[in-house]
């Protein structure tokens, strides 16, 4: 049984006092978290096409780099 004061994804664990109070600010905060965990989704998914599509990894630049010796040295 859930308590009645239940909220889903709603853990209680807010040490430094975020949490809106208001019900409908707390929705609005759950919709922006939500939409922009789809966005992070959807730039991952970009960045493996756009390893597919030119054969490249995505960090190719930094192992280019250092592989022809003019990446910085310590």
């Amino acid at each position: 049984m859930l308590r009645e004061k239940h909220h889903p994804r709603d853990i209680g664990f807010d040490p430094l006092g975020l949490k809106p109070k208001d019900s409908q600010e707390f929705a609005k905060l759950q919709t922006n978290k939500l939409s922009n965990g789809q966005l992070a989704m959807l730039a991952s998914v970009g960045m493996c096409v756009q390893e597919l599509a030119n054969g490249k990894g995505v960090f190719w630049r930094t192992s280019d780099f250092e592989s022809h010796g003019t990446g910085t040295q310590a």
